[in-house]
C-alpha cells in the first residue's frame, strides 16, 4: 500500500492534477484581493471556503432534503428504467409504442417540464424528483434495452432448457448479462438525477442546496451561492464514486 502512494505521488502526472486545481484557486483569490474581480460578485476563495465549512450546519435541513430527493429519484430511475427497458426488448409492440416516447423525452429539455408540473404536484419535493427521474429514466431504459435486445437467443433457450420461469431468466440470465450495458446507462442517469433535482429546486421548491443557490443569489449572497455551488459539485463526486464501487461489486456478481 505504502509503494503504490509512493509511486502515486512521483508520478509527474499527479502534481499537473493538482496544480491544475491550485493555481486557478490562487488566482482566484489573488484577484479578488487585489480587486482585479468585484469582491461582491467574487470573494475571496478563502472566505467561500469558510462559508462552505459552515453551510452543512446553517441549512442542514436543505442538505436532507435534497439528499431524500436523490436517493428517491435514484431508485426510481434505476428500478423503473431497467424494468421498462427489459419490457421493452421483450415485446417489439410495445417497443414501437413508446419509443417514439421516449426518444422525445430524450432530445427535449426537461427543464420545459418543470412549469407543467408544478401545476399538476404544486410547489414541493415531488416536482424536483420527478424532474430527476424524468432525466435520467431515458437512458437506463435505452441502455438497458439495446443490453437484452443483444443477449444470444442460445443462452436463453439454455436457461428454458432447465426449467427456469420468466422471473429466473430475467434475474439469473437476462440481467446479468445485460449488465454493462444497464450499467453504462446508469452512469449516465446518475448525474442526470442530480442535475433535474437540483433544477426542480430552483422552481418549486421552498428547500434543498438548489433552492438555497437562488435565496443566497436574490440577497446578493455570492459567497453562500459558491458555497452552495461547490457542495453540489462535491455531491456529484461522491455519487459517481459511489456508483463506480456498485458497478465493480455488479461485475464481480456477473463474473461469479
Amino acid at each position: 500500500m505504502a509503494n503504490r502512494l509512493g509511486s502515486h505521488w512521483r508520478d509527474p502526472r499527479a502534481f499537473v492534477r493538482i496544480a491544475g486545481l491550485v493555481v486557478p484557486l490562487v488566482i482566484w483569490e489573488v484577484a479578488s484581493r487585489s480587486g482585479l474581480l468585484h469582491p461582491v460578485f467574487t470573494p475571496p476563495f478563502s472566505r467561500v471556503m469558510v462559508k462552505v465549512l459552515a453551510l452543512p450546519g446553517e441549512a442542514a435541513a436543505d442538505f436532507v432534503v435534497t439528499g431524500a430527493e436523490i436517493v428517491v429519484a435514484l431508485l426510481l430511475t434505476g428500478l423503473g428504467g431497467m424494468t421498462l427497458g427489459v419490457l421493452l426488448a421483450q415485446s417489439e409492440r410495445l417497443d414501437a409504442l413508446l419509443g417514439g416516447l421516449i426518444w422525445f423525452l430524450y432530445a427535449a429539455p426537461v427543464v420545459v417540464f418543470t412549469t407543467l408540473f408544478m401545476v399538476v404536484l404544486g410547489v414541493g419535493p415531488a416536482v424536483p424528483v420527478c424532474l430527476g427521474i424524468l432525466s435520467g429514466i431515458v437512458f437506463v431504459i435505452a441502455s438497458t434495452r439495446d443490453g437484452v435486445r443483444q443477449i444470444s437467443p442460445e443462452l436463453v433457450n439454455v436457461g428454458r432448457v432447465f426449467g427456469a420461469r420468466r422471473l429466473e431468466l430475467a434475474l439469473r440470465i437476462v440481467v446479468p448479462a445485460a449488465i454493462p450495458m444497464i450499467m453504462a446507462g446508469l452512469r449516465v442517469g446518475v448525474g442526470r438525477v442530480l442535475v433535474g433535482v437540483i433544477v426542480g429546486e430552483f422552481f418549486a421548491s421552498g428547500s434543498g442546496l438548489g433552492y438555497l443557490i437562488v435565496k443566497y443569489g436574490n440577497d446578493l449572497d455570492m459567497e453562500g451561492v459558491y458555497a452552495t455551488v461547490l457542495w453540489i459539485v462535491l455531491a456529484s463526486i461522491l455519487l459517481n464514486v459511489a456508483f463506480a464501487r456498485v458497478e465493480r461489486s455488479f461485475v464481480t456478481w456477473r463474473a461469479v
